[in-house]
């Protein structure tokens, strides 16, 4: 047996058992075996649900992809998938509330930055009267 420090290290000039030797391709297949399944979906510790975060959107599993949450809400408030040019809009420029009453769709993201120059004008009006 090597032999190992208070910490669980090896000492030096000691090898460990398995150093320089190669697992046999039954050893290989049964060690994938063992695993298959056990960490995926709702198996896995870290299972939140299939939603995650990424800057500010909340994704979720949509059948075998992740789609935003605000996405999805409005298309099934429609009654229809949503195309690739629509936008989908926070009212309250939160990006985590996906309620129905703070989304606002546009047709293509020419209209939803025009929207926003919009917003500025009034903010930079109101604050320079």
């Amino acid at each position: 047996m090597a032999e190992r420090d208070s910490k669980g290290r090896f000492v030096k000039g000691n090898t460990p058992w398995l150093k320089g030797r190669k697992h046999t391709e039954k050893a290989k297949i049964k060690m994938s075996e063992s695993q298959k399944g056990l960490k995926l979906g709702d198996k896995n510790p870290m299972w939140k649900g299939g939603k995650y975060s990424c800057k500010g959107y909340t994704l979720t599993k949509f059948g075998d992809k992740y789609s935003r949450l605000n996405r999805l809400v409005m298309s099934k408030h429609l009654g229809r998938e949503l195309s690739k040019e629509e936008v989908v809009h926070h009212i309250d420029f939160d990006k985590s509330n996906n309620e129905l009453s703070n989304l606002h769709l546009f047709e293509n993201q020419s209209n939803h930055m025009d929207y926003h120059k919009f917003l500025k004008d009034i903010v930079r009006d109101n604050i320079y009267k």
